[in-house]
């Protein structure tokens, strides 16, 4: 009998299971390196703003955590920022912010 006649019918499905499953998850990290690095390029080609912002809201989501800022003239952007500067700021908290494109680069109080 030959090695292949010895194979069960399992097996070979577990095994095709298992390269679409590596096929899946190898695509789905390519497609999420390659998003994440198109908005660093479109956040580093926009101009640096700084403006007169009041913190509206705050809200963690998962491991990532996003603060409402209101402007002035009463637009409102929802920004990602890191852990450490989600725990030193307060809704209410009043100052200047700087941004790049979709990116958060600092809150001073003032």
């Amino acid at each position: 009998m030959s090695e292949l006649a010895r194979i069960s019918p399992l097996t070979v499905v577990l095994t095709v299971l298992g390269v679409f499953l590596v096929f899946f998850v190898a695509t789905f990290i390519v497609i999420m390196l390659i998003r994440g690095l198109g908005q660093l390029d479109v956040g580093g080609r926009a101009a640096r703003l700084t403006a007169h912002a009041v913190i509206a809201a705050k809200r963690p989501n998962g491991l990532r955590y996003y603060v409402t800022f209101q402007l002035d003239g009463g637009e409102r952007m929802e920004l990602a920022v890191d852990g450490r500067t989600y725990g030193l700021l307060a809704e209410g908290d009043a100052g200047e912010l700087t941004v790049q494109g979709n990116r958060c680069l600092g809150f001073v109080r003032g």
